[in-house]
């Protein structure tokens, strides 16, 4: 029911100027319920938002009617901001790829111990163990050639190297193309053309109203945080380089970017907004995919690699001389944190029926039924791998044996990785005369020995020209050769 009283004095006051939100805060001040202050103040008519004039020179009008783009410019300004990361993400991809094929290659290849001293390579006498290192002699060695490196790792080598100096140009070239990015894509932003109403809850910064309709997740804040927050203006989205808060600003960025959206820019209605997010999503869920399908090659390369070095030969670059007064070596050659090496190089070795113990690598004896001296040397050409499947290491490697007379003989051997660093006594199986030895694997339960040799018919004074590949294998602890 209608109060006249309250009615003439509604009627006085907005007669006089007050407005009627501040009379209904006045009326409610002294009592007044609010529903009753409403149903005496006058309807309220809607008015229309006002036309806000925006103008923005040199740019071209886009396909919709209501708003000012330059696409060119954007375009151009896209391609600054992504090219620096593309180009890092494309380099990284091929150094992954390249070190993951060469690894593959190259373990199949059992990498040679570098020679120890006294050991000899050739024809002619053999030096003495404490004879000064020759440093040329302590290369690696592969089934390729004798004592030159497996020219894919120096392949590798270049195309990393190659790929490091892209790599680095294209890190200092996101200083130059991520701010001439910013600039040009500020610039070719799309803006209300002048005459067209708009959103007035939206681009008032803090004092913008923001609709219900908007509080949901927003997939382009989240993983593509720089360029969006460039495109619409929210600058605040670079803390995502800031240490420790980078790391979890995209969750902020994905919950609180359709709200900062709203506040920077100006919006024609909020069915808008949505169509101009949602084409951020597709980009932005397949960044994520392309990010975790990355980071699990990453991690499928690493762990690939650890499984290969884990199964590598263990080997030596150097040699380092750990008593020089008792000419004691260490080769690199390590089981259960004993030397290896040196237990290879002081244990004894069936050669023709007749047992010959090295010391420091080398065996200096009596021939029978002569004055002669029988020099025998560890050669080198050493190996690991699993030979029987008892999950034990064996090291093939050959020995070289002098005595009276012009011959040479080279020996395959093997001794066992040992759980407690022992090499026991082992026979050995005769190569030839004046060979050449390329390489020893082990690889597939089977020792493979590559050598170079002459023809049936060459004299013994011949240089060794022809490749000879012999397979052999451990049998009741014997060696045996595989025809």
């Amino acid at each position: 029911m209608e109060n006249q009283e309250l009615k003439h004095y509604i009627d006085t006051q907005l007669a006089g100027g007050t407005s009627p939100d501040e009379l209904k805060k006045l009326l409610m001040h002294h009592g007044w319920a609010s529903e009753i202050v409403d149903a005496h103040l006058p309807p309220r008519v809607p008015v229309a938002p006002p036309l806000v004039e925006v103008s923005v020179a040199g740019a071209a009008v886009d396909d919709d009617d209501s708003y000012i783009d330059n696409r060119k410019k954007r375009k151009l300004a896209i391609f600054f901001l992504v090219l620096p990361f593309a180009l890092l993400v494309l380099i990284l991809a091929v150094y992954a790829v390249n070190s993951f094929v060469v690894n593959a290659a190259l373990s199949d290849k059992q990498t040679t111990v570098g020679t120890p001293p006294g050991a000899a390579e050739g024809l002619g006498s053999a030096p003495s163990l404490g004879s000064q290192l020759d440093d040329s002699r302590l290369a690696p060695a592969t089934g390729i050639g004798l004592g030159q490196a497996d020219k894919r790792a120096t392949a590798a080598k270049i195309v990393n190297v190659a790929l490091s100096l892209l790599g680095l140009l294209a890190f200092l070239s996101i200083f130059i193309c991520i701010p001439i990015g910013i600039v040009l894509i500020v610039r070719a932003r799309r803006t209300i053309k002048p005459g067209v109403a708009y959103d007035e809850r939206s681009g008032k910064d803090e004092s913008s109203v923001i609709p219900p309709e908007l509080g949901h997740w927003n997939w382009g804040a989240a993983f593509l945080t720089l360029w969006w927050g460039i495109y619409y203006r929210v600058w605040i989205s670079f803390l995502i380089f800031v240490p420790v808060i980078g790391q979890f600003w995209w969750v902020v960025m994905g919950i609180k970017g359709n709200e900062w959206a709203w506040q920077k820019n100006k919006w024609l209605s909020v069915d808008e907004f949505k169509k101009s997010q949602r084409k951020w999503m597709p980009w932005a869920i397949a960044l994520l995919i392309l990010s975790f399908l990355s980071s699990l090659a990453w991690a499928s390369l690493i762990v690939i690699t650890a499984a290969r070095l884990g199964k590598t030969p263990r080997q030596s670059g150097t040699v380092q001389q750990l008593n020089p007064a008792a000419g004691l070596y260490d080769y690199g050659l390590k089981a259960s944190g004993a030397p290896l090496g040196i237990e290879i190089m002081n244990a004894t070795y069936d050669i023709n029926g007749q047992p010959v113990t090295l010391k420091n690598g080398t065996s200096v004896s009596d021939q029978a039924d002569s004055s002669a001296r029988v020099t025998t040397n560890y050669s080198g050409q050493a190996s690991y791998g699993d030979l029987n499947g008892d999950g034990l290491d064996y090291m093939a490697f050959i020995l070289r044996q002098q005595a009276a007379g012009s011959g040479i003989f080279y020996y395959l051997a093997t001794a066992l990785d040992a759980p407690n660093g022992a090499a026991p006594a082992t026979d050995v199986v005769l190569l030839g005369d004046r060979i050449q030895p390329v390489s020893t694997e082990i690889k597939g339960g089977l020792i493979v020995v590559t050598y170079l040799d002459r023809n049936p018919n060459e004299p013994m004074t011949a240089s060794p020209s022809v490749t000879i590949v012999r397979n052999f294998k451990i049998v009741n602890g014997k060696l045996e050769e595989i025809k």
